[in-house]
């Protein structure tokens, strides 16, 4: 005989047919259900945690503009500090005056840049001391050739032969930045370099290279390269006296190399030329 099919137990549910509500609900009051809702209740509690101490949503006391802990952040770099994750102890000369000028820009869509851009090569970009490097080029190379780890992770930024260190400084021109300018910054951590979006304040001592480009933060010796677009972007760190992320500019390359920048010196409101690369002798004013 063939044996009678296996009997339901009572109460359970027919083809197509949801268990009934008191069985459904038996699952959450099972050993197993407890300890899954205990891991849970955990878990959110951390979340909350992380959340209240990072200031993100949910959050209070988050400066405006702060990223929340999903959202990219853009450190703010004031012209006289190191920095995070300096490659260097500063290099950078004197501030400008406090009160001088901003530049007169029109700048370009921000495009692949993160902010609105402006050529490299704009007269008047740039600021400076007629006679006088803001940045000691010696001095960052002596820095950066006395540690074979910080100069090799230079070097990979830079994307140059490390024996090619001081060659490549010494092509760049000091220079100060007039306004407020986005960069990807590069710290050393760890022995190898970091990677970061930053805001450097306008003042701040940069080399630049000969198509306009910042490419050296004096003030830490951190290389820079081309910032990326980080929409809907927070800003980490204390902003500035007259800090206005709507008046950030990037700088792109000029549409070709230069033989030599105009710059703006505030100390006599005029201004003076400087050739690529050199640091300061042989400037002349601009007539």
């Amino acid at each position: 005989m063939t044996p009678p099919p296996p009997r339901e137990p009572p109460g359970a549910p027919g083809p197509g047919h949801a268990p009934p509500a008191h069985a459904r609900r038996r699952w959450w009051t099972s050993s197993a259900g407890l300890s899954a809702l205990a891991a849970l209740g955990a878990a959110a509690l951390v979340l909350s945690v992380f959340l209240a101490t990072r200031g993100g949503s949910g959050g209070t006391g988050a400066p405006e503009g702060s990223p929340s802990p999903t959202r990219p952040r853009v450190v703010l770099q004031p012209a006289q500090v190191a920095g995070q994750d300096a490659f260097t102890a500063g290099t950078a000369g004197d501030p400008p005056p406090a009160d001088a000028p901003a530049p007169t820009l029109a700048p370009e869509p921000a495009g692949a840049y993160g902010a609105p851009s402006v050529s490299g090569g704009t007269r008047a970009l740039y600021g400076g001391t007629k006679g006088r490097a803001s940045c000691d080029v010696a001095e960052q190379t002596r820095y950066l050739t006395e540690d074979p780890g910080r100069a090799a992770a230079f070097a990979r930024v830079a994307v140059i032969d490390t024996d090619g260190i001081g060659r490549y400084l010494k092509s760049l021109t000091p220079a100060l930045l007039r306004a407020d300018t986005r960069v990807t910054d590069h710290g050393y951590a760890d022995g190898s370099a970091t990677s970061f979006a930053a805001v450097l304040e306008a003042g701040t001592a940069v080399l630049v290279d000969e198509r306009g480009v910042p490419r050296v933060r004096c003030a830490g010796g951190n290389p820079l390269s081309a910032p990326e677009a980080a929409e809907g972007a927070g800003h980490s760190g204390q902003p500035w006296p007259g800090f206005r992320a709507s008046e950030v500019v990037a700088v792109r390359p000029a549409p070709k190399a230069h033989r030599s920048f105009v710059l703006y010196d505030a100390d006599r409101d005029e201004l003076f030329r400087r050739p690529v690369g050199t640091r300061g002798a042989e400037d002349t004013w601009v007539e």
